[in-house]
C-alpha cells in the first residue's frame, strides 16, 4: 500500500512539473508578437465571451426589462441571444475571409 501510494505521489510531481513547463511554454509563445496562437486565443476568447455573456444574461433573473412583464420581457432574451449568434457567425465570415485571402 506504501509504494502505491508513493508511486502516486511521484506521478502527480512529474505531472506538476511538466504542467508548469507547458504553461510556461504557453505563456512564451502567447508573448511573442505577430504569433499565430495568440491570435487564435484572441478568436476563442470573443467567440465564447459574447457566447458566455449572452448566456448568463439569458439565464439570469435580471434583466433589462423584467421578464414578468408578457411579451417584452421574454423579447429582450431573444434579442440577445440573437445579436450573440449574429456577432458569432460574424466572426466566422471574417475568420474565412482572412484564410482565403
Amino acid at each position: 500500500m506504501q509504494n502505491l501510494i508513493e508511486g502516486i505521489f511521484s506521478f502527480l510531481k512529474v505531472a506538476a512539473i511538466c504542467g508548469t513547463a507547458f504553461g510556461v511554454l504557453f505563456v512564451v509563445l502567447l508573448a511573442l508578437p505577430g504569433s499565430r496562437l495568440r491570435d487564435f486565443c484572441v478568436e476563442v476568447m470573443k467567440r465564447f465571451g459574447a457566447t458566455g455573456a449572452a448566456a448568463v444574461y439569458f439565464i439570469s433573473p435580471i434583466d433589462l426589462i423584467p421578464d414578468f412583464i408578457p411579451v417584452l420581457g421574454q423579447l429582450d432574451d431573444l434579442a440577445v441571444l440573437a445579436l450573440a449568434a449574429y456577432y458569432w457567425f460574424t466572426l466566422f465570415k471574417a475568420d474565412a475571409r482572412r484564410q482565403i485571402g
